[in-house]
């Protein structure tokens, strides 16, 4: 693995740098404003072993990648902080090395797509055009250069807005059955916060509707918020439906055993941080208890683009069948959370607009989530026949 820096006046420039010297290949591993402009640290042949060993051996620096140029060269490593201080155990301090190398690589990809849509603009000014009516609608400029590759080359000013909505519609990924109706056992996952208690509700309370309160049952596995357990099992006492609490994967399979023969079984986990080191035990414990379990993500709309990406890339470690927005109602924009979900190519199964249990709870589909979609980008143009008809289109 070779490592160089790169100076200039602009980010543009010192991209242009690294590509001309390192070619496409090139991993980003730094970049920071210096005086006179911008230094980007970069490298080929990147060994990710190499750099997680390197991790391990260098524990905290001061200079957060000194210890690679080091350990790359051959040279010694830096001091390791200061006399005294204890050193993070190998593992976080790889998994914490890994996450900013992440993010630098979304830097890159950002000022990569950047290049791409300003080259598009002067090149193709009319799929230009389409790909600032996708910006306006929330998404980010990834996503909006993407599908503008669904957009006609010789797109006209006023057909715009429409086939840019059109072309989101076509793409987003919609789970094609309707998990609470068609039944199993499901479990629904995220962050602390987003609504997971309440989601499991409207669930039992779409599956009690259509099939009756004995066809199902649920399961609390979160015994770290206080009065989680206790929220849940009022919403079963109104539904009339049993509900038993858990904490081992052993318990979790007796509970699964004792409720075999309902339809539909319904699994609240606890809120979990996508930094957490315990994800990736809780996520097992989950998929150790049933080899037909399926695991929905819950995906608050109001979360910014980074944090949705992390989220999503965290909670990955276990195969994830759908995502389930929530709090819509507490959206700008419905653009981030979008793009995110097309870029992981994870399906989407409902959206929640509110706390009203079974009410707000909306089943997806490309008409509904691209509706929302305008409503909050362009709350006029939603009521226009300009909406309407996007809507209408995307629906067919």
């Amino acid at each position: 693995m070779k490592i160089r820096r790169f100076f200039a006046a602009d980010m543009r420039s010192a991209l242009r740098q690294v590509r001309t010297a390192h070619g496409a290949e090139a991993v980003i591993l730094s970049s920071r404003a210096c005086e006179g402009g911008v230094e980007i640290i970069s490298a080929i042949d990147y060994d990710e072993a190499l750099v997680r060993q390197a991790a391990g051996e260098a524990g905290q620096d001061e200079d957060e990648l000194a210890w690679v140029a080091a350990a790359v060269d051959g040279a010694a490593p830096p001091p390791v902080g200061t006399a005294g201080a204890a050193a993070p155990p190998v593992a976080a301090a790889g998994a914490e090395v890994q996450a900013q190398l992440d993010a630098v690589r979304d830097l890159f990809e950002v000022e990569l797509t950047r290049l791409r849509r300003d080259l598009l603009g002067r090149r193709e000014p009319r799929r230009g055009l389409g790909v600032r009516e996708l910006e306006r609608l929330g998404l980010t400029p990834e996503a909006a250069l993407v599908l503008s590759q669904r957009l006609p080359a010789r797109l006209e000013t006023r057909h715009a807005p429409a086939l840019a909505a059109r072309a989101l519609a076509e793409a987003l990924p919609i789970a094609p059955q309707d998990p609470a109706l068609e039944g199993g056992i499901l479990a629904v996952v995220g962050t602390t916060g987003v609504g997971k208690t309440t989601t499991i509700a409207k669930l039992a309370a779409r599956c009690a509707r259509r099939h009756g309160a004995d066809s199902l049952a649920l399961i609390s596995t979160d015994a770290y918020r206080i009065g989680a357990h206790d929220q849940l099992a009022t919403y079963a006492r109104i539904l009339g439906v049993p509900i038993r609490q858990t904490e081992t994967a052993e318990q979790l399979r007796q509970a699964l055993r004792a409720f075999d023969g309902r339809r539909l079984i319904l699994i609240d986990s606890p809120g979990v941080g996508y930094r957490d080191r315990e994800l990736a035990a809780r996520l097992q414990l989950l998929a150790a208890a049933s080899g037909r379990l399926r695991i929905q993500l819950a995906l608050s709309a109001s979360a910014d683009g980074p944090v949705l990406r992390e989220t999503i890339r965290a909670f990955r470690g276990r195969a994830l069948d759908a995502a389930i927005i929530t709090k819509l109602d507490e959206a700008a924009s419905l653009g981030p959370i979008l793009s995110e979900l097309l870029r992981a190519k994870l399906p989407i199964s409902y959206l929640t607009n509110g706390q009203r249990v079974p009410e707000d709870l909306l089943r997806a589909s490309r008409h509904n989530v691209l509706l929302q979609t305008v409503r909050l980008a362009r709350p006029a143009a939603a009521n226009d026949d300009t909406g309407r008809r996007a809507a209408g289109a995307a629906a067919r």
